[in-house]
């Protein structure tokens, strides 16, 4: 379960999200949030997005 939702977060998430553009990443951070919890994925981005776009 867990390995077949992290296929779909390697596919769906390019190396370039380091630094998305703010409107794609609040849209794609609720869904992947809601959908996997994306914090234990990807606790990195997931602090550079609160900070970012997130919280705004």
């Amino acid at each position: 379960m867990k390995g077949t939702q992290f296929q779909d977060f390697a596919t769906a998430w390019t190396p370039s999200q380091t630094k998305p553009q703010t409107s794609a990443w609040g849209e794609g951070l609720k869904s992947r949030h809601l959908l996997c919890g994306d914090q234990l994925l990807y606790p990195g981005a997931l602090l550079e997005g609160d900070s970012q776009g997130w919280m705004k």
